[in-house]
């Protein structure tokens, strides 16, 4: 029905040939440094007391999996992610934050195939989780699975209609995909549900820097910043905005910014 509504006379189910690249999925207000240590922090030490808790190496996974998420040592994160999650899985075969973890740390180094499956268990096994629906349906973008991507967004959309991650992940996927125009309609219903979620705002910045509406991006980055200041996708497109704006120092200023929490 969403899909319908937007699309009217457009095919958007022949997308443009992709290539497969490292995909990390993004949450809509992504948790900060300080936030990830002291999650890592707070695992390990569950861990200590009891190792045989899958539920604690899951979510030790997943904390490594945000740590990965940051360039620096990437590779060696990724991989204490999957050893702390494939350990869970031995606890618990059932467990689906360890399926969500394996499939994070998979789709972070480019594995998108083994993501796709891992993201797929784990949505079998906790199907109420959206966040891990709308995770499977950027990697199945990214590996240019396009039709059952928009699928999934659809029918996380009927069952959260008044939660914009769904709309904000169909609006990138349609971006992503090739359809600017429908990414930015899709994109509308995000920001009047959920106006400070800051992926809600990506397709609208996107759009925005298309027509060289520069200051309407600026505005909507700062936005952005306030409520995710370690945001380093939107420092490097704020520094791109001041720098096609001819504010080199505020451009350099921004970069800056972006490599100390990348």
């Amino acid at each position: 029905v969403v899909l319908a509504a937007l699309a009217m006379s457009h095919d958007i189910r022949r997308p443009p040939a992709r290539t497969a690249r490292p995909c990390a999925p993004q949450r809509l207000t992504p948790p900060t440094w300080e936030e990830i240590e002291t999650a890592i922090t707070y695992y390990k030490r569950a861990v200590a007391i009891d190792p045989s808790s899958a539920d604690a190496q899951a979510s030790l996974a997943l904390a490594y999996t945000g740590r990965a998420s940051y360039l620096p040592d990437r590779g060696r994160w990724v991989a204490l992610a999957v050893e702390a999650a494939t350990r869970a899985q031995h606890l618990d075969p059932g467990n689906a934050t360890a399926g969500k973890a394996r499939g994070t740390a998979h789709a972070l180094v480019g594995r998108l195939r083994s993501a796709a499956v891992e993201f797929r268990r784990a949505v079998h096994l906790g199907p109420d989780d959206a966040e891990t629906a709308v995770f499977l349906g950027r990697v199945l973008v990214s590996s240019g699975h396009v039709t059952e991507a928009l699928d999934l967004y659809e029918r996380q959309i009927a069952a959260y209609p008044r939660t914009s991650m769904g709309y904000a992940y169909l609006a990138d996927g349609l971006s992503v995909a090739g359809y600017p125009a429908l990414s930015v309609e899709a994109a509308r219903a995000p920001v009047a549900l959920e106006p400070d979620a800051s992926d809600a705002q990506r397709p609208l910045v996107r759009d925005d820097l298309l027509r060289g509406r520069y200051e309407s991006a600026r505005l909507r980055l700062e936005r952005m910043l306030e409520v995710s200041p370690d945001c380093a996708p939107c420092l490097v497109q704020l520094g791109l905005v001041e720098q096609l704006g001819g504010h080199r120092e505020r451009a350099e200023a921004r970069y800056r910014a972006a490599r100390a929490v990348w």
